[in-house]
């Protein structure tokens, strides 16, 4: 069995950017194949080296890595991770524009046109033009040049590159294929489910799914344990590596689900907190007030309607039993905390006992947190009037992770609106 190690982009700092020197770091973390690298998010670091945006290197070292990985002759197993840079900012419309597809992380010009010429489903379809091809990614596109609809396209012919070699070498079928998001994308950096709440897709024809849809709670945990089982891979060898998550697989042949109470996801986002058992989801906000909280400003945006309070309780499922999803109506506008007091009082004992084994200040405890009443709280307060949409852009929010100032400007050059836009809706031009 082949299962689909290329790293394509990680995150790693370094006070002086060496790519050789960059891809041993990553090869002493365990990887035999270090190819395509980004040591960090692409900005002014890489366009001052003369690179961007590339998905046609990434995707030519990632075929050149399983095609080397199964020689016809000699079929080996193998894991590749491969992680496209788009449609993350910057502007992939500023690379598709002003950048080559001989401008890489090795630096401007620094690989043989012949190397990214020759990609199925992109540069080959156009006789190895990468120009041509790029203006494709435009036409398809038109008439937007936004960075989400141009990277959509831009990935999505990468991963066809990649199925097709699959399938040339005959080995598409005999391979775990998962696709999924890094997060969601409208409420990323917040606890609210369209920013931890992602896309995931499986082929596997060997998998013996029941169906072709789980509706298991699962997280990105359970990846591992999962790939590990369908590779036969025991967690009872002495040298296996244990995980916190879980293999899914048997509950994906059987086509049953975990149970409400039997899997719970924790979250953690800045210094706010979420658990969801089944279709109840229970958040805590650690300041009301914080001008940081990314879940915060999503829970007072007034576009998204939500009932926001110090304490949340959501029901995802609606009344039902299944996940709601759009074009329903959003399960976390109704603030449940007020009416369902019982049910929050035994997330929140759960989330509690969850904090307290997770304490990196305490030696570590490994035992099992069961959801159980808490000690009786008093009534949350009324969350305040939602102030009138304003259409002015504050730029004195706008803090990067390296705790630099920037403007709003900068929010819309970079394509950084998905964070920023609340703060930014006049550049984002996202007035109501």
């Amino acid at each position: 069995m082949i299962l689909t190690s290329l790293l394509a982009y990680t995150i790693i700092f370094c006070p002086q950017y060496n790519y050789a020197e960059f891809q041993q770091t990553v090869r002493n973390c365990g990887f035999d194949y270090v190819e395509a690298a980004y040591k960090d998010n692409i900005d002014e670091w890489a366009t001052s080296d003369g690179f961007h945006h590339n998905m046609e290197y990434v995707t030519a070292k990632g075929i050149e890595f399983i095609v080397h990985a199964a020689p016809a002759d000699e079929r080996v197993p193998f894991f590749m991770y491969f992680n496209p840079t788009v449609p993350h900012g910057p502007s992939v419309e500023e690379a598709l524009r002003n950048y080559s597809c001989t401008d890489t992380p090795k630096g401007a010009n620094q690989v043989h046109i012949s190397e990214v010429n020759n990609i199925p489903r992109m540069t080959a379809d156009y006789n190895g033009d990468c120009a041509a091809y790029r203006q494709s990614i435009f036409n398809r596109a038109a008439p937007s040049t936004n960075s989400k609809d141009l990277g959509s396209i831009w990935v999505d012919d990468s991963i066809g590159a990649l199925i097709t070699t699959l399938q040339m070498i005959g080995e598409l079928d005999n391979t775990f294929f998962l696709f999924q998001q890094d997060h969601g994308q409208e409420g990323k950096s917040s606890l609210f489910e369209p920013g931890v709440r992602i896309s995931q897709f499986i082929h596997f024809p060997q998998g013996n799914f029941a169906t072709s849809r789980f509706d298991g709670v699962v997280s990105t945990i359970d990846v591992g344990p999962t790939i590990l089982d369908y590779a036969g891979i025991s967690s009872s060898v002495p040298a296996y590596y244990s995980m916190d998550g879980r293999s899914w697989k048997n509950a994906a042949q059987s086509g049953s689900n975990w149970g409400e109470e039997e899997v719970c996801i924790f979250g953690e986002m800045d210094q706010d907190r979420s658990v969801i058992c089944g279709c109840d989801k229970y958040m805590r906000i650690y300041d009301i007030d914080s001008t940081i909280s990314g879940t915060v400003a999503d829970g007072k945006d007034t576009r998204y309607g939500i009932e926001f309070a110090q304490e949340l309780l959501f029901d995802l499922c609606g009344g039902d039993s299944t996940y709601e999803t759009s074009p329903a109506p959003n399960p976390e506008q109704r603030n449940e905390i007020y009416s369902r007091q019982s049910r929050a009082q035994e997330l929140e004992g759960l989330m509690s006992c969850h904090i307290a084994n997770t304490n990196p200040n305490q030696s570590p405890n490994y035992s099992t947190c069961t959801v159980s009443p808490a000690p009786p709280t008093p009534p949350t307060p009324a969350p305040p009037p939602r102030p009138t949409p304003s259409c002015v852009d504050n730029s004195s929010n706008i803090i990067t992770k390296r705790g630099t100032q920037k403007d709003c400007s900068w929010v819309a050059r970079t394509g950084r609106c998905d964070r920023w836009g609340w703060t930014c809706p006049n550049s984002c031009n996202e007035c109501q």
